[in-house]
């Protein structure tokens, strides 16, 4: 538990630099002393509620009852720290379910495109993350390092719209229209250009029309690079 407390100590640490450094207020009324207690008290009231992500090493171990020589094997040399990550994977997900049970109506009526957008591909994250976790355990690490990358990708379109903020994340959230356009352009196409082998693909041109109107729209307000 001295790891974990000392974690979410330098959490806090590393949050109250940032927001400094940023010019931001939320902790502007903390002199550097008060903030060591907010901390201290913080973590005090936090840990007891996550001693159960945090057990000991030696409680879980996955597949101790197959008698399959490589999952003995397997779990032996990296049981305790593919626990870790299933108790860190496990914590994520319980965050953000918290995060989205709190303020999802809040940000509904407010019409917060940026927190559905941070909120989704978080949950896409976490599908990720247990999948890797999943292949780690059975043994599937090249599988696993694929899913990783994929995992990264999203992080970075995470941090970015983060960084830049509620326009980046409405332009995000309303791409589909353009990949549907152009999606819809290329099997219309298809079928002009090869009518007897795609004769069975049907366009519909009511949404074409319609999702035509959306994407000239969203060229007029983000411009022709969108």
């Amino acid at each position: 538990m001295k790891d974990i407390k000392d974690i979410l100590t330098q959490a806090l640490y590393d949050l109250y630099e940032y927001e400094s450094k940023n010019g931001k207020n939320t902790y502007q009324e903390y002199t550097e002393a008060d903030f060591r207690t907010y901390v201290q008290e913080s973590v005090d009231s936090i840990l007891p509620k996550l001693s159960f992500y945090f057990i000991d090493d030696s409680i879980l171990k996955f597949n101790t009852e197959s008698d399959d020589i490589f999952f003995k094997s397997h779990n032996k040399q990296w049981g305790t720290l593919i626990e870790k990550l299933e108790r860190f994977i496990s914590f994520s997900v319980f965050v953000g379910s918290e995060i989205n049970e709190e303020f999802r109506l809040s940000a509904s009526e407010t019409n917060d495109v940026m927190f559905d957008v941070l909120i989704k591909l978080h949950a896409r994250a976490s599908l990720a993350s247990n999948e890797i976790l999943c292949l780690i355990k059975n043994g599937y690490p090249d599988a696993a390092l694929s899913r990783w990358r994929s995992l990264y990708d999203i992080l970075v379109i995470f941090i970015s719209i983060f960084t830049y903020g509620p326009e980046c994340a409405e332009k995000f959230y309303h791409h589909h229209i353009v990949d549907k356009f152009n999606n819809l352009n290329k099997s219309k196409q298809a079928k002009d250009n090869y009518p007897e082998k795609y004769k069975d693909l049907v366009v519909d041109d009511d949404q074409a029309k319609q999702t035509e109107e959306l994407y000239n729209y969203l060229l007029t307000t983000y411009g022709k690079k969108y």
